[in-house]
């Protein structure tokens, strides 16, 4: 199986809020992980704007470094 958690699903496992999303996590292997480029995106500015960036990029570099980040890619008919 594949997960893709959005932005809100990894904000709740940085800040280790849910038990069950975090035995569900710690359940899945980081191969059957992949995050939205825009999550990404999300993540890292909202580390910026927060009262210690250095603090929580280097949270999110922990976090981010064993998943795929899948580019954003506009579809044209």
């Amino acid at each position: 199986m594949t997960y893709l958690p959005d932005t809100n699903a990894c904000i709740t496992l940085l800040r280790r809020r849910n038990p069950s999303l975090m035995a569900r996590w710690q359940a899945a292997k980081a191969s059957e992980v992949v995050l939205c480029s825009v999550v990404v995106y999300e993540l890292r500015h909202g580390a910026e704007r927060s009262p210690n960036p250095t603090r929580e990029h280097a949270k999110l570099d922990v976090f981010l470094a064993p998943f795929v980040s899948l580019p954003l890619r506009f579809i044209t008919g």
